[in-house]
C-alpha cells in the first residue's frame, strides 16, 4: 500500500525517537525535546509544521509520550524549577520497529505468548494481525479516522460504521477468517459512506485488499 506524505514524515519522526531510545544509556536520554526533533528532521528537508503536526498526531494516538524533564537552577541566587517537554517513543512505537513482543499486554490476548504463533504482527494499540493482513487493516484504520471527522455523517451512522469496521478488523488477527462476516459488515459499511466523494479513494482501495483476502481465504 502506498504511503502518503503525512505518513512518511510519521514514520521520520517516530524512527528519529526509536533511534534514540535504542542508543540510550539512562532514562533521561531516551528523550528528545521539541528543539531537537526540529533540528534533526529539518535536516532531511520537513518543515517545522510538518514535524509538529506529525508529533501531535504521534501523541495523540499513542505512539509517542510526553514527559516532563524538570530542571532546576539558581537565578540571582534563588533556587528556581522549570519543566522541559520532551518526547518518548511509546511501546506500540517500539513494537512498530521490533515486531511483537511476550511481554505485550491487552486484555485480550493477555497471557499469550504471541511470539511463539507465526504470521502474526501487532498494529497500533497492541492489535494483533496477520501480516498479510496488516495492509486492510491499517487501510481500515485510516477510514476509521475519516469517518470519526466527516460532519456529514451523523453520530448515529458513525456508531454503526463503525462497529462494523471494528468486527472486519477483529477477523484479521485470525489465519482464516470468516469471509460471511467480512461481506456482511464492510457491505453494511461501505453502503452508508459510498455516496461520499472523500470516501472514494480509500473505499477503492479497500475494496481491492478485501477481494484478495476473501479470494485466498479458506
Amino acid at each position: 500500500m502506498a504511503i502518503s506524505q503525512e505518513d512518511e514524515i510519521r514514520e521520520s519522526v517516530l524512527r528519529l525517537l526509536n533511534e534514540t531510545y535504542r542508543r540510550a544509556r539512562g532514562r533521561n536520554s531516551q528523550s528528545l525535546p521539541i528543539s531537537t526533533i526540529k533540528r534533526e528532521l529539518k535536516g532531511i528537508g520537513y518543515q517545522d509544521r510538518e514535524i509538529v503536526g506529525a508529533l501531535t498526531f504521534l501523541v495523540d494516538t499513542g505512539w509517542v509520550k510526553v514527559e516532563l524533564n524538570e530542571k532546576r537552577f539558581f537565578i540571582n541566587g534563588r533556587l528556581t524549577t522549570s519543566n522541559q517537554i520532551r518526547y518518548r517513543i511509546s511501546d506500540v512505537g517500539i513494537m512498530h520497529f521490533s515486531g511483537p513482543s511476550r511481554f505485550t499486554s491487552s486484555s485480550h490476548y493477555q497471557g499469550i505468548n504471541i511470539t511463539n504463533i507465526q504470521g502474526i504482527t501487532v498494529v497500533g494499540h497492541n492489535n494483533l494481525v496477520q501480516v498479510r493482513f496488516r495492509d486492510l487493516f491499517e487501510s481500515l484504520e485510516h477510514l476509521g479516522q475519516e469517518i470519526r471527522a466527516n460532519a456529514s455523517i451523523s453520530d448515529h451512522d458513525k456508531i454503526e460504521c463503525l462497529s462494523d469496521l471494528q468486527t472486519i478488523q477483529s477477523q484479521l488477527s485470525k489465519a482464516n477468517p470468516d469471509k460471511g462476516i467480512i461481506k456482511a459488515s464492510w457491505g453494511y459499511l461501505s453502503n452508508k459512506i459510498a455516496g461520499i466523494p472523500q470516501f472514494a479513494s480509500i473505499l477503492g482501495m479497500i475494496v481491492t485488499l478485501t477481494k484478495e483476502i476473501l479470494a485466498r481465504s479458506s
